[in-house]
Parts: structure tokens; C-alpha cells; sequence
């Protein structure tokens, strides 16, 4: 028996014809982009839960770095978030003109958790742009994405921007401030798709992992995928079965 979750995100249904496509990459409505939000001093839950810097309920994260999913468990009345890892595009996939090379040790910080530090450490670089493309979303519906992009070295600096709309552009801020940038955007009702351009202002750019919420409505479940399969559901959350 397999549980289709239904997550605020679209997800591919495989019929016995083919395969029902979820849409294509549109260019979306204005992105709102946040200040720089400095992590420094802040616990895990103080940066994934913040109501203010990162508003919505969690739908999906990736880690970059990492191919398996990372779970990080924040205090006992807050659900844990799991980063998907590198080799699950159900979310997120990256992609650049040059090639990405994987590293870890970018952030000599803490957040206080072992498996979020370790999350914010791993990284892929590259010395041109990284075209990032969120998936699976709803038409029409409102979203916001943290991206978090820090190395605590060699002065890099980054910057996000709409990939369709060079001007629609967030602050280039130090990577070594160890900021995360968040990006607000009501997505077009004909695509279930954006691309958003990280930039490379001066000679390379990190990115480690990003969080996607959904602002305009609550997922009718909430639940997280652990890498032993245990699946997490919300009292009273509808279920379908197949």
C-alpha cells in the first residue's frame, strides 16, 4: 500500500496512457525579496521557524550537498524538517553553464543542531550562474523560498534574482555574513514551475540548501519523510490510499 501525500505541491500521478504533466516553466509575477537576514547567534528553530523572515507552512527542502535526506529536529512542539537530499528533485534541482563541484566546511558558525550545521556546511560552487528550479508547485498559489548561501572565506558575494527578470534582483550581500535571503512570489495560474538565477557578482558563489513554504494556503497534510520511512500525519488529515 503507498500513501500519496498531498503537500501544497503538485505531484505527478503515472496513468496507465502516459503520464499527466503538472505544467511548464512560466515567467512568474514580481519576486518580493527580504533584506539579508543575518543567522548568526540564532538557533535552528529561530531560523526555520522565524513567522516574520520566513513566512508559510514547510512543504520541501533540499540540501545540496548531501544525496540522502537530512532530518533536523527541531523542540519537542515543532515539527522536525527534513532536507531532501541532492538526488531527490521533487522539489528543487540546480543546474549551472560550468561545472558544480561539491565541498563541505563553508561555515565555521553554529546553530545549536548537529544535523542543520551540517546541512549549512555542505555546498555546491561554481564560477557561473546556478539556475534554480522549484517544482511541483500549485498554480496560483503564493509561496516563499529561503535560500541559503554562506562561505565564510575569499570575500564571495551573492545575489538572487527572477530568472526571467534581471531586474527583479534581491541585495548582493557577503556570503560571509551568514545570511539567508528570502524570496515571496504568487506563481502564474498556467505553471507549476519557477526558476530563480543565483548570480555571481565576484569570482565563484556557494549555495547550500533552500526551504520551500506556502504562504496563500496550509497543506492539507503536513508530514515528513524520514530515511527509514516513517511517515509523520496530522490528526484529521486526509489521506488517499493506492
Amino acid at each position: 500500500m503507498k500513501i500519496t501525500p498531498v503537500l501544497g505541491r503538485l505531484v505527478p500521478v503515472l496513468l496507465a496512457a502516459g503520464t499527466c504533466l503538472l505544467g511548464s516553466s512560466l515567467k512568474a509575477q514580481t519576486i518580493t525579496w527580504s533584506a539579508p537576514v543575518s543567522m548568526n547567534g540564532l538557533t535552528a528553530a529561530q531560523i526555520l521557524t522565524n513567522s516574520t523572515n520566513t513566512p508559510g507552512t514547510i512543504v520541501g527542502a533540499v540540501s545540496f550537498y548531501n544525496p540522502s535526506p537530512t532530518v533536523v529536529n527541531l523542540a519537542t512542539n515543532l515539527a522536525p524538517v527534513v532536507f531532501g537530499g541532492s538526488n531527490d528533485p521533487t522539489v528543487a534541482s540546480i543546474t549551472s553553464t560550468n561545472t558544480l563541484y561539491s565541498g563541505y566546511g563553508d561555515w565555521s558558525g553554529t546553530s545549536g543542531n548537529a544535523n542543520f550545521d551540517y546541512v549549512l556546511n555542505g555546498f555546491e560552487f561554481t564560477s557561473s550562474p546556478i539556475d534554480i528550479k522549484l517544482i511541483n508547485l500549485v498554480p496560483g498559489a503564493k509561496y516563499s523560498v529561503q535560500l541559503f548561501a554562506l562561505y565564510d572565506y575569499n570575500g564571495i558575494t551573492a545575489n538572487f534574482q527572477n530568472a526571467t527578470n534581471s531586474t527583479n534582483i534581491s541585495s548582493t550581500y557577503a556570503e560571509a555574513s551568514n545570511d539567508y535571503v528570502v524570496g515571496t512570489f504568487t506563481m502564474p495560474t498556467n505553471s507549476s514551475s519557477i526558476s530563480i538565477q543565483q548570480n555571481v557578482p565576484a569570482g565563484a558563489i556557494t549555495l547550500s540548501a533552500l526551504v520551500v513554504r506556502a504562504v496563500s494556503f496550509t497543506p492539507a497534510i503536513n508530514f515528513t519523510q524520514q530515511p527509514t520511512n516513517n511517515v509523520y500525519v496530522d490528526l484529521g488529515s486526509n489521506v488517499t490510499y493506492s
